[in-house]
């Protein structure tokens, strides 16, 4: 059961989500656990595994690639446990509008990202 999700959406098709859970499902809160989970929601998509980042501190996992669904729209995820809860923040890009007007936006994104 998700217990927080939050979105916005950009005038090109741009979305950022976060979510907020007790419990994702993952046997334990690792980070390879977390990912083993979430990964199953990637199974059309061309998504993997990244070199872990920072969210505000916290180690976090980042998925990313091309959506399956919807071959122009670019899938960064960021998950991480923050006060024994599970945070993924998730953005979905467009090929042509949002990745070419800033691309560097989910440097961006991690750079501001602060818990609150």
């Amino acid at each position: 059961m998700l217990d927080v999700q939050v979105d916005a959406g950009g005038p090109e098709g741009e979305l950022i989500s976060l979510f907020d859970n007790v419990h994702f499902g993952a046997d334990s809160d690792t980070l390879d656990d977390l990912v083993a989970v979430r990964i199953d929601d990637y199974r059309r998509d061309e998504v993997q595994r990244m070199p872990d980042v920072e969210l505000d501190g916290h180690p976090a996992y980042h998925l990313a690639g091309w959506s399956g669904s919807d071959p122009d729209r670019r899938v960064e995820e960021f998950g991480t446990v923050h006060d024994g809860r599970f945070v993924v923040l998730t953005l979905g890009l467009q090929r042509g509008a949002s990745l070419r007007s800033d691309p560097d936006i989910v440097a961006s994104v991690l750079a501001t990202f602060e818990w609150r």
